[in-house]
């Protein structure tokens, strides 16, 4: 998934206040960022990465990436509602850093043009002129 992508469906999981369902999110954001190869090269990048989100593990658990999502999950699976969200938060944090994103300017605006794609085109090709 392309970069700017997640950052938006990260961005957009504010919007979730079910503590399942942030949990479910935030498990498969997690190992979709940890898996990636385009965003962690090498798995030593990825200390940065899990002391950003506030864990810490032995050395051992960062020679492969599926113990690292492992003990993520699990870190998770003990998290309520409001450390889910600090979590989520600092997941946010992190990508916007990494990739330059800003949080504030992904905000959709609205048309500020007043003729309608629609109305113009019917109108264009309307019978009977």
């Amino acid at each position: 998934m392309e970069n700017k992508t997640l950052f938006e469906k990260v961005l957009q999981s504010k919007k979730i206040k079910n503590e399942h369902s942030l949990r479910m999110f935030l498990y498969g954001c997690s190992a979709q960022i940890i898996l990636s190869k385009d965003i962690f090269v090498n798995n030593k990048e990825l200390i940065g990465f899990t002391l950003s989100l506030g864990l810490e593990f032995r050395d051992y658990v960062y020679a492969s990436r599926t113990t690292i999502v492992s003990r993520i999950i699990r870190e998770l699976e003990k998290k309520n509602l409001e450390q889910l969200e600090i979590y989520r938060d600092s997941l946010l944090a992190f990508l916007s850093k990494k990739f330059e994103y800003s949080i504030s300017s992904n905000k959709r605006t609205t048309n500020k043009n007043p003729d309608n794609y629609v109305k113009n085109t019917i109108e264009k090709y309307r019978r009977g002129k």
